[in-house]
């Protein structure tokens, strides 16, 4: 078993061993290629000396080497913290937190925080430690449903499949071919959460802590009498976590995150296949998790400010609602006619956040990138981000309702706070509305 953790843009050059690195460098080309083919993206770059250097996509990911029989895990983190004293704590600590945004669910207020040590558990351990706390969640008892099953019983009931009851018990009169239900625990649902709980135990068990492997052994037990699922992305197309199956939310959640990105081309769309259940990636974007992380903790302030001005004696009658929209795609940079009567739309622009409060626009672009406060020529921005947003300012300023109205834009790009950046730079654009 050997355990590596890299930073984003970090290469696997950087491994001492020739033979292991360049193991998982061939390993990681055929996944980029297998990854590619799913979601039509890179999730690595190649350096000059032909190694994996990583991206923006950052998580798990378990190699199998089957000569040896050995597990490879890879965990890559924010590179944000790569310099701090305690970067991998504080790496670790801050994916988990826009995590938590992305998946829309509570891990630091459901856990126990003794269970975790950030600076010695890598996010394998600390992923399947989360997941369990849900799973305890379950203690309230495993949900069944009436199911439509066919099998060969000893009484007859529903309807009786002639052909097949002929085929399988011509020389056995005590046996009945069926179709009927069941209140069984063979659901669609039960089946995902034990697929995920037996290969997280098979695949992790090597770098997991005695405690947690008792413990998912202790859910091996409680679904013992569930088979694996023989086909998960028709099993999540069934499944249904309503009212009835509260309980099962985050919990399912987990469980779905991990098998849909089963072996990094077991994406939504893909079959699940058994050959390649050794391997397994749990990558995520850092550009997406940074923007719902930012989305998400604006709508919380808006809720904050809501219920202080309601609780307030002096809350005003025509108080100002703010409206919050993310990934806002109404307009578009282009217009050509087509006809005497309509025009094709070309080129659609779609902000990661778009705030209206009365007449007001903010126009909000997260950006995943380091900001250098020190460096007084350009402070390390991007001037195509820049020229990004002058454009979406132009596009409102022309067809949203403040081109009739006394309303003013702002354009704000939002960046990670760091030893470098930790405090607001303000600009005014040289032109006329500005």
């Amino acid at each position: 078993m050997s355990l590596f953790t890299f930073f984003e843009y970090d290469s696997v050059k950087e491994i001492k061993n020739d033979d292991l690195k360049n193991f998982i460098n061939r390993k990681l080309k055929d996944l980029q290629n297998m990854y590619k083919q799913v979601i039509q993206q890179e999730i690595f770059d190649i350096d000059q000396d032909g190694y994996i250097r990583f991206k923006q996509f950052v998580g798990l990911i378990t190699l199998y080497n089957k000569e040896n029989k050995d597990y490879i895990y890879i965990e890559i983190l924010p590179k944000i913290y790569k310099n701090n004293n305690s970067s991998i704590e504080e790496a670790r600590g801050i994916l988990l937190k826009m995590l938590e945004s992305h998946l829309d669910v509570e891990f630091f207020k459901s856990l126990d925080y003794g269970k975790i040590d950030l600076k010695k558990q890598n996010m394998l351990e600390i992923y399947v430690i989360l997941f369990i706390e849900y799973l305890k969640k379950l203690s309230l008892g495993l949900k069944r449903k009436y199911q439509v099953v066919e099998s060969n019983i000893n009484n007859l009931k529903g309807r009786l499949l002639f052909a097949k009851h002929i085929n399988k018990n011509l020389f056995n009169p005590t046996r009945f071919y069926t179709r009927h239900e069941e209140f069984t625990l063979d659901i669609p649902e039960n089946r995902i959460l034990k697929t995920a709980i037996n290969k997280m135990y098979r695949v992790y068990k090597d770098i997991l802590s005695t405690d947690v492997k008792r413990e998912l052994k202790k859910y091996l037990v409680l679904f013992s009498d569930i088979p694996e699922s023989s086909n998960i992305y028709a099993d999540l197309l069934r499944s249904n976590i309503d009212r009835t199956f509260v309980h099962y939310k985050d919990a399912f959640k987990l469980a779905k995150l991990f098998l849909m990105q089963h072996t990094l081309t077991n994406a939504i769309g893909k079959d699940y296949d058994r050959k390649n259940e050794e391997e397994v990636g749990l990558i995520f974007d850092m550009n997406i998790l940074f923007e719902k992380y930012v989305a998400k903790k604006l709508k919380e302030y808006r809720s904050e400010c809501e219920k202080s001005e309601e609780s307030s004696s002096e809350r005003s009658n025509n108080q100002i609602e703010i409206d919050i929209t993310e990934q806002e795609g109404k307009y578009y940079l282009l217009s050509k006619q087509s006809s005497n009567i309509s025009y094709q739309q070309l080129f659609k622009i779609i902000p990661d956040i778009v705030i209206r409060r009365g007449n007001n626009i903010y126009i909000l672009d997260t950006k995943w990138k380091e900001i250098d406060i020190n460096n007084e020529y350009n402070y390390n921005i991007d001037q195509r981000d820049l020229y990004q947003m002058l454009s979406y300012a132009s596009i409102y300023r022309n067809l949203s309702r403040v081109k009739n109205q006394n309303g003013r834009i702002s354009l704000i790009l939002i960046y990670p706070r760091t030893q470098t950046f930790n405090d607001e730079l303000r600009f005014t654009f040289n032109d006329e509305h500005s």
